[in-house]
């Protein structure tokens, strides 16, 4: 299906430590001039503004995941550290 490029297990791998974050300290809503992070209705959204992805989950992480752009593990990868590394300034 398009925009669903990693099993659930791994995603849920990957963006766990930014949805503690976002749950923790942000409450699902952050902006930079690199990144936004909001919630709107049930989902989860996370935009690097340069590149343009766009992730999503719906209501809880894992579910409904998806990605914008066709990416391997490794460049979804790197983009959550991207976006780690913002969230943690």
């Amino acid at each position: 299906m398009f925009g669903y490029y990693l099993e659930r297990d791994k995603f849920i791998e990957i963006f766990q430590p930014i949805e503690n974050l976002l749950i923790d300290k942000y409450d699902f809503s952050y902006e930079n001039e690199l990144i936004k992070i909001w919630y709107w209705e049930d989902e989860v959204f996370i935009l690097e503004k340069q590149t343009g992805i766009l992730v999503n989950w719906y209501k809880h992480l894992g579910r409904a995941n998806y990605v914008n752009k066709k990416l391997t593990e490794k460049e979804i990868r790197e983009f959550a550290v991207r976006v780690l590394l913002q969230l943690k300034e």
